[in-house]
């Protein structure tokens, strides 16, 4: 060939950069234009000037819970104690209510979008943590319907208007529930229900008695005799813990018996029900301890007893308690790492025996509570930063903006943490940090549904109607199939994935040597 043709490698060398890097450019494209869409949302709502978060919220607080609680179930539901002021703005008020939602639209289409490239990416790995965050979001979702339902129709019923009536209601559904799951696992087991389904109802499930526990634990935080300290706050929580361990191991030794009481062997279907069964326990101690413990780190930080749930307004803060909280947050990751590691070396270099196998057991609990923590602590600051920056606007849209906020960030570190652990000794560390960010997703995106549906309900209903009890089931009954045939199938890890990734890599750097 001529001198020209000297080039034609270096050219289809380009070209094939290009269209291998396409689809990261383009997805880097949809993220800045999210990030600019939901910051101009922000700059909508932030006013210029006004008063500090701190005398705002100062003067809100009295009525921080909002107004159906207060018998005054329609409009308010989705307000802070500001929107007096967004009222007077007539006309102007509207017009920036319709760019509000204007932009809003235009980040959720670049967001569903955004999440087609990543469930198709290159990688496997990108694909597994997108696809866990769906999952993740989906289930909590669903999860947060059934329970809001049930415990919303009892406190209506039964007529329970105090905290400690509350908090008695979410320990007797949490008792009801995990012993009710655990005979269902069973059943379903005897029955020779496919693991598929096992795993389906053992997730739903398992989220249920988690927030049965999480809402316990969180009310008996704000007992009198504990507010007066940090201290018992943390004595609590530990007592909660070894609680919920004694409750774990017994159900260890009966699941034990059971299947040895036929004939003596424990089966496939045996094994793989008591799994599920471990799985679903642990599921249920990481949510209630993570949570708690989160609960006392912010009450250590602002000295006061913190609301928790979506509709509360955040009491006042300043920037150095969301400094705090953000130094905590990295402190439950670097923890959530480390105990992944740790767990992975373990069953690495050691035989599965069953004084090991519980220190397995025992390192994952340890990983998925500090992973927890992290997510709801990570929730709580972006909520914090929110209001210091003065947000004044309806309380959902601080809560869909948070959500938006947390989906593009933890999108982006999933690319930026997958490229780490794909190059550095900690694989398994990383990977369950960017797992922990599929649970912040998850929880902020839950917690902003919460406070709409419930707005939807409470406006179009009302408090005496039985569409406010039935259209959630409605609702969960149609997303629950899609989630469990098309969105869990894909949370699994393809066996020999990282093996198949680094030999691909080693054949990638081998071919690029011969080739220079």
């Amino acid at each position: 060939g001529g001198p020209g043709d000297l080039h034609a490698p270096r050219v289809n060398v380009a070209m094939a950069l290009v269209a291998a890097h396409t689809r990261r450019i383009l997805y880097v494209v949809l993220a800045a234009a999210t990030v600019s869409t939901t910051a101009a949302v922000v700059r909508q709502r932030v006013p210029p000037g006004g008063r500090t978060v701190n005398a705002r919220l100062a003067t809100a607080a009295p009525s921080a819970k909002l107004a159906w609680a207060h018998g005054e179930p329609k409009l308010k539901l989705l307000r802070t104690p500001a929107d007096s002021h967004a009222s007077a703005l007539g006309e102007d008020g509207e017009a920036h209510a319709a760019r509000a939602f204007a932009v809003s639209l235009m980040g959720g289409v670049l967001l569903v979008m955004s999440t087609f490239y990543l469930v198709n990416w290159p990688d496997p790995d990108v694909r597994l943590s997108t696809w866990q965050v769906l999952s993740m979001t989906v289930s909590i979702f669903c999860s947060v319907l059934i329970y809001g339902t049930v415990k919303d129709f009892l406190v209506d019923e039964l007529h329970i208007k105090t905290d400690k009536g509350k908090t008695l209601l979410h320990f007797s559904l949490f008792v009801v529930v995990y012993f009710a799951l655990q005979l269902m696992l069973y059943a379903m087991m005897k029955g020779k229900a496919k693991k598929k389904m096992l795993r389906s109802v053992g997730t739903i499930t398992a989220h249920v008695a988690g927030f049965a526990a999480m809402y316990s634990g969180a009310g008996l935080l704000i007992f009198p005799v504990v507010v007066e300290h940090w201290g018992w706050s943390l004595l609590l929580v530990f007592l909660m813990g070894v609680v919920l361990f004694a409750l774990v191991s017994g159900g260890e030794k009966v699941r034990e018996a059971a299947a040895l009481a036929d004939d003596g062997i424990v089966s496939i279907s045996e094994r793989e029900w008591m799994q599920e069964a471990e799985d679903v326990e642990d599921d249920v101690i990481c949510l209630c301890l993570g949570f708690c413990f989160m609960q006392v780190v912010r009450r250590i930080i602002t000295g006061n007893s913190n609301p928790f749930e979506a509709i509360d307004l955040p009491l006042p803060v300043t920037q150095a308690h969301a400094n705090w909280l953000l130094l905590v947050t990295i402190c439950m990751a670097v923890s959530t790492s480390a105990f992944a590691s740790l767990r992975h070396h373990i069953k690495a270099n050691t035989k599965h025996s069953g004084e090991q196998s519980r220190y397995i057991r025992l390192t994952g609990v340890a990983r998925d509570t500090t992973s927890t923590s992290m997510a709801w602590c990570a929730i709580f600051w972006v909520e914090w930063q929110i209001y210091i920056l003065e947000w004044d606007s309806l309380r959902i849209s601080c809560l869909l903006t948070q959500a938006l906020l947390s989906t593009v960030a933890s999108f982006l570190l999933i690319l930026v943490l997958d490229f780490i652990a794909d190059r550095s000794g900690n694989n398994m560390g990383l990977r369950r940090v960017i797992f922990a960010l599929g649970v912040m997703v998850g929880f902020s995106w839950e917690r902003a549904f919460d406070v709409a549906f419930k707005g939807y309900i409470a406006h179009y209903a009302g408090d005496d109607s039985w569409l406010r009890h039935v259209a959630p089931l409605v609702l969960a009954a149609i997303v629950l199939p899609a989630w469990s045939m098309y969105v869990l199938p894909h949370t699994a890890p393809v066996p020999g994935m990282h093996a198949a990734m680094t030999s691909r890599s080693v054949e990638a750097g081998a071919r690029a040597t011969f080739t220079s």
